[in-house]
């Protein structure tokens, strides 16, 4: 898991993911690396990726 010690925010979410989205989204960073998360593979990671993000900015809206 990328560390998020950098963003200083305790966030919690249902998944690392949420959680990683959700600490960059507050942290106000504009771009989020989630290759750790999505892999290299060519697969399509775009629903968990919306989900995922989704969560995050709920969470970010409730701060």
């Amino acid at each position: 898991m990328p560390d998020l010690s950098s963003t200083g925010i305790p966030v919690k979410g249902t998944n690392e993911l949420v959680t990683y989205l959700a600490a960059n989204l507050l942290a106000g960073n504009r771009r989020i690396n989630v290759a750790h998360y999505v892999g290299a593979d060519n697969s399509d990671h775009s629903d968990t990726l919306q989900q995922a993000f989704q969560e995050a900015a709920a969470v970010q809206e409730t701060r």
